[in-house]
């Protein structure tokens, strides 16, 4: 898209009779503004992780002059956000021009879509051998129980995944075809919103990790939906609940912000499916005193 931007520019300079040395002044004009583009990214880049490191030192020197030990959680926070920014602040970045990526990651809407089809898509899996009159006759045969619940969630994780695929596929191709879409090999830190990403992971590993937290987190709700329907055994008041729960999570996501010592974003599915969101900075949680890190505590 923004190449031929470019060649309509061209077209039309050399129309209005543009001579061929005063283009090429202008090409060179271009290529350098982006070369300093790129010193100007990878000196603020450095300077702000710098920055959040001895921001870290000084805090940890901090807590043990007011008497707060090294196996504090706090200081073991300060911690991790020095050692891990410190090896990220040297990482070989690539000079980004296109922010497909970012604009796709950072679109989070169609999450609540997911979640709404889970909501609705438990119940139906769960009850239909209560509404059919069948579940009697079920539990009376040889595997009826065991296999009927392993193919119930077989049933759930088969349409969550397909539709977690297609959410994400319409996706890529309506933000590919505005914004346009840069190297997968490049590291996730290249792009703004990801500076203080803590995980060193490429473009492409990040959109598979973000795809399979987003079906783990949906197979997580359903499991629980369905558990709900098994008990209450009533389609409108297993919906009803389950509505009640999915908008408790959204309210909480929403006004929320993420809190480091507290486990209900752990527990929300709001917020571990919004990757953009939990991969933008260092997140831990105070596990008995341990700084364990948010994504692997969430997973």
């Amino acid at each position: 898209h923004e190449f031929l931007n470019k060649l309509q520019v061209i077209s039309g300079l050399l129309q209005m009779g543009l001579t061929e040395e005063a283009l090429r002044y202008l090409v060179y004009r271009d290529a350098k503004l982006h070369l300093d583009s790129k010193d100007t990214f990878d000196e603020t880049y450095r300077r702000i992780l710098s920055r959040v490191v001895k921001n870290a030192e000084l805090a940890k020197e901090d807590y043990i002059a007011v008497g707060v030990g090294e196996d504090a959680y706090e200081y073991k926070y300060q911690n991790d956000i020095a050692a891990i920014y410190r090896v990220n602040s040297i990482l070989p970045l690539e000079f980004e021009y296109t922010h497909g990526w970012e604009q796709y990651h950072s679109y989070n809407s169609g999450n609540i879509l997911l979640v709404l089809l889970v909501l609705v898509l438990a119940p139906a899996i769960s009850l239909t051998e209560h509404t059919t009159g069948m579940y009697p006759i079920l539990h009376t045969t040889k595997h009826g129980r065991g296999k009927t619940l392993l193919h119930k969630l077989l049933v759930l994780a088969t349409a969550v995944t397909c539709s977690v695929l297609l959410f994400s596929g319409i996706n890529l191709i309506t933000f590919g075809q505005s914004y346009g879409f840069s190297s997968l090999r490049n590291l996730i830190q290249a792009f703004a919103g990801y500076r203080m990403c803590p995980e060193i992971i490429t473009v492409g590993e990040y959109l598979l990790i973000s795809v399979g937290i987003k079906i783990l987190a949906l197979f997580a709700l359903g499991t629980i939906l369905i558990l709900l329907s098994q008990l209450i055994r009533s389609n409108a008041l297993s919906f009803i609940v389950s509505l009640g729960l999915v908008a408790t999570q959204y309210v909480l996501y929403f006004f929320l912000s993420i809190d480091q010592t507290g486990s209900y974003d752990m527990l929300n599915v709001f917020t571990v499916m919004d990757t953009h969101k939990t991969f933008t900075r260092y997140y831990s949680l105070n596990l008995f005193g341990e700084s364990v890190p948010f994504l692997k505590a969430s997973v």
